[in-house]
């Protein structure tokens, strides 16, 4: 037996964390814990431990170089990807909104506020530390156990939906639906089961009622298609145009579907169809017009959501992470987050086209579905969203760092081959 057979990959804490939470989602919040609940004891502890170990790293890299070093430590673990020659790579503007976030929770910040930053600055912190702590094979680690919480989750939801009392509240199993499909999509399983575990979970999504998980959850299972079709263009357009149809079908023709969409407030019409929009543009034009009074700094964390709780029952939130993040910490912290989540995007992106490997589909994936989900709804600031995301996304940046790949690398995509 060798060397590299010996050795097991390193389980980052966050990447632990994240499939934890994918099979948990927002169950955490049902446990009283003192003030908070127990999903804010999670958040905080997870953002404590992952800015703790945030200079562990910088020693471990030093130790973990060569195998001779790895039998002096009586280490059985692979050996670190990143080195100080080859470090991950983080958007300076995302640092910068974290600090930035942090610096105006420090002014003043209600109780939900802290929670949301401590969010915030753990998705940006727990990319780095991720990274920084991966081995070759913990992507592949957290992905085979990401796509098997993905499975459990879905059919639990499923099965007890039927009796009325589902497991998970809907609208958080379809946000955390979308990381699933992330995982499961650029996945190329041998068994036919193993095959229909995507359609099981856009199944579980649809059945979940949301308007805009299950129109992203659409879009992402066409890549289905296009990397099957291996550059074949026309086959590719094809299945998208019968997913547009089959979802066009589905909003008109399904009841439940229908009368969500095309009921209720009837806000937005386009193509003759008027669509319900669930009081959202409401939501939306108070946020904006409250924002105002401090359009460049933001009233601080929080405030959005105090806004809003004492003018709608049952609504916490501005269901728009951009206007919360404008109202929260102003166009300043709206441009750092935008711009350093969008380059992000784009390096997860350009590794995906470059080197074909699943678990940058799955960072890239997952960004773009979050990205798409914040126009309606709250993902930004649930951890059972975001933390699997930085794990992903950290992953993802360890495997360049350790392959060598550069910014020059990635401009000129390699020839796709299976993963």
């Amino acid at each position: 037996m060798t060397m590299p057979d010996q050795l097991r990959a390193r389980r980052p804490p966050l990447a632990v964390i994240g499939v934890a939470l994918l099979l948990l989602i927002e169950m955490p919040q049902r446990v009283p814990a003192g003030p908070l609940s127990l999903s804010g004891v999670i958040t905080l502890a997870s953002a404590g431990l992952i800015i703790a170990l945030a200079g562990i790293p910088i020693l471990a890299r030093r130790h973990a170089r060569d195998g001779q070093a790895r039998a002096r430590l009586g280490t059985r673990v692979e050996p670190l990807v990143t080195s100080p020659d080859s470090p991950a790579w983080v958007p300076w503007t995302l640092v910068g909104f974290a600090l930035y976030a942090v610096a105006r929770s420090v002014s003043g910040a209600t109780v939900d506020g802290y929670q949301n930053v401590a969010v915030l600055v753990t998705f940006v912190a727990g990319i780095a530390v991720t990274a920084a702590q991966s081995s070759r094979s913990s992507a592949d680690f957290m992905l085979k156990w990401a796509r098997r919480a993905a499975v459990i989750a879905s059919l639990a939801f499923l099965i007890t939906l039927q009796f009325g009392e589902p497991i998970y509240g809907e609208r958080s199993f379809a946000l955390v639906a979308l990381l699933y499909l992330a995982v499961l999509i650029p996945h190329r399983p041998e068994g036919f089961f193993a095959r229909l575990a995507p359609y099981l979970v856009f199944l579980a999504l649809v059945a979940s009622l949301s308007r805009t998980a299950a129109a992203i959850g659409l879009a992402l299972m066409t890549f289905i298609a296009l990397r099957a079709a291996r550059g074949r263009l026309v086959r590719g357009i094809a299945f998208t145009a019968l997913g547009a149809a089959a979802g066009l079908v589905l909003i008109t023709q399904y009841a439940p579907f229908r009368d969500r969409f095309l009921g209720g407030d009837n806000a937005v019409q386009y193509g003759g169809l008027t669509l319900n929009t669930s009081g959202r543009t409401i939501l939306w034009e108070i946020t904006i017009d409250d924002a105002r009074r401090n359009l460049w700094f933001g009233l601080g964390p929080g405030s959005s959501q105090d806004l809003i709780t004492p003018l709608f029952r049952a609504i916490s939130h501005p269901h728009n992470d951009y206007l919360r993040l404008l109202h929260d910490f102003g166009l300043i912290g709206l441009a750092l987050f935008v711009a350093g989540y969008f380059t992000l995007m784009l390096r997860t992106f350009q590794l995906a086209r470059a080197t074909n490997e699943p678990i940058h589909w799955s960072a890239t994936m997952g960004l773009l579905a979050v990205a798409l989900a914040a126009v309606t709804d709250n993902p930004l600031v649930y951890p059972f969203v975001m933390y699997p995301l930085a794990a992903l996304v950290g992953l993802s940046l360890a495997r360049a760092s350790g392959t060598g790949t550069s910014l020059d690398d990635v401009a000129k995509p390699a020839a796709r081959v299976s993963p």
